[in-house]
């Protein structure tokens, strides 16, 4: 596994917290793809695996993902935000949300000539991921009026849009979304192949409490080995305040009022 998320080089590298210098953000979040490969799942959700990352660390990220989807025969499905072109080429199928609504689901190298079909062409030399976030977004609307025209009077007519114009332009944009995806058949094919049949659920029998405790008990200890610096900081702060509740607490008598 080492080998095949290419961390074979900080096998014996501590992975680092703010006290610890130790891997780097790609290893780490190479490193957290590998704790969920363990048991060797057929099914991997990601929530924005490059966030935080500089443009060719996660390019390395997603063509990891890319290479266990293909080699490993996993399904990989992951949210992202504003990937670059070359990571947008390397995922298969898309699924685009507005407010809750579909808006596209199909194959992503397809996307570009979708939307240019119900009248958003994206420009030319454009990353498709950039001009997508832009026309479904409100922003988008003033940014395309701008561009339409790019006099001094057509800035200041954008600009000087109200919330309530910019919401009622988007509202009709979103419908234009949401007509164009029912209509293109991808809700009926997207449906298509699904098995309906109950999948059945045994019941495991539960850990029992010992082995429970032994397991919680051995790992907070290795980790506390393995941070010594945290554990010292712990030590250090139980005397501090300990101290300081002393000095607060000193000498302190307690009187006891009896009725007479």
């Amino acid at each position: 596994m080492l080998a095949d998320l290419k961390l074979s080089h900080v096998a014996n590298t501590k992975i680092g917290n703010n006290l610890i210098r130790g891997v780097s953000g790609g290893e780490r979040k190479r490193v957290s793809i590998g704790v969920e490969l363990i048991t060797d799942p057929s099914l991997i959700f990601l929530d924005e695996p490059t966030t935080g990352l500089d443009s060719k660390t996660a390019e390395t990220v997603i063509k990891l993902l890319d290479d266990l989807a293909k080699k490993g025969g996993r399904t990989v499905v992951s949210t992202i935000h504003q990937p670059s072109s070359q990571i947008y080429n390397l995922f298969d199928e898309l699924l685009m949300m507005v407010r809750g609504n579909i808006i596209y689901q199909g194959p992503a190298s397809q996307a570009v000539s979708y939307f240019a079909s119900i009248g958003f062409p994206c420009p030319k030399l454009t990353n498709p991921s950039d001009y997508f976030m832009k026309i479904v977004n409100e922003s988008g609307v003033m940014i395309e009026l701008m561009g339409q025209d790019m006099g001094k009077r057509a800035s200041r007519m954008a600009l000087g849009m109200t919330p309530e114009e910019i919401e009622k332009k988007f509202a009709q944009r979103l419908e234009v979304f949401k007509k164009g995806y029912m209509e293109s058949g991808m809700a009926v094919r997207a449906l298509e192949g699904l098995e309906t049949q109950k999948v059945s659920v045994q019941s495991h029998k539960m850990v029992n409490w010992f082995k429970q405790f032994y397991h919680i008990f051995i790992r907070k200890c290795q980790y506390e080995i393995r941070n010594p610096m945290e554990s010292k900081v712990k030590i250090f702060q139980k005397l501090l305040f300990s101290f300081i509740i002393m000095l607060a607490f000193n000498n302190v008598t307690y009187i006891s009022q009896q009725k007479s």
